[in-house]
């Protein structure tokens, strides 16, 4: 036990030392820390270099776990094919229905007369079309007769309505009447002035001006006034 205890610390102080020179070229920042300390350093630094990703467990003894995997993802996968294809021993299908159940004899045989009906009409049309086709036409064949509308007096009544509307409304619009009266707003303004003035203290500066526009005043408008 001793000297297995030996053999060990001597192999300790060999891979010290060498860690000591090699560490010592590659991390010259180590340089002040322990021996032991530097070398539990680069033994962690060297060992990310060589991790390798964990393997998925296998559900038997192996050597290559990798290859396992593959090995059983394959079984795995035939066996999931195997079952797709599988096919079941008992038929759990639906049963199939009689074609007396599903038949309807009348409603069949009165479908099919209407379409025979139809069918012989059609073929009765068609002859007489190319009969008349075989004929010459009745009558003359130069006379020309004009299309005729069913409501073609009332359509012109209502666009000679629409019309007339219409020009009325631009004879309104060109011709409008003023709702106000130049001569009225005079009247109503000499009328003020006069009420300002009688009613006022001092003689105001307008009075002469109201009695020269009540001199040039005509005589209707004077006889306006008057009543």
């Amino acid at each position: 036990m001793a000297t297995d205890n030996a053999e060990i610390q001597s192999v300790n102080c060999f891979h010290v030392a060498q860690v000591d020179d090699y560490g010592a070229s590659l991390f010259p920042d180590l340089r002040g820390l322990n021996v032991r300390l530097r070398l539990s350093l680069l033994i962690k630094s060297s060992s990310k270099k060589f991790e390798r990703k964990s393997s998925t467990q296998c559900m038997k003894p192996c050597q290559n776990k990798p290859l396992q995997y593959k090995f059983d993802k394959r079984y795995q996968d035939a066996h999931l094919k195997a079952l797709a294809k599988m096919k079941s021993t008992v038929d759990t299908t639906a049963p199939r229905t009689f074609q007396i159940i599903n038949l309807n004899s009348k409603k069949d045989r009165i479908e099919k007369e209407n379409l025979k009906r139809i069918t012989e009409e059609n073929n009765r049309l068609l002859k007489r079309m190319h009969e008349i086709q075989k004929h010459s036409i009745i009558g003359n064949e130069n006379d020309q007769y004009l299309e005729k509308s069913l409501n073609e007096e009332q359509r012109l009544k209502e666009i000679k309505r629409v019309t007339q509307e219409n020009k009325e409304i631009i004879k309104r619009l060109k011709n409008p009447k003023s709702s106000y009266n130049r001569a009225n707003w005079e009247n109503d303004w000499m009328n003020t002035l006069t009420y300002m003035t009688n009613i006022s203290k001092f003689t105001l500066y307008h009075q002469k001006s109201v009695s020269k526009k009540k001199n040039q005043l005509t005589e209707d408008e004077k006889w306006r006034e008057k009543k």
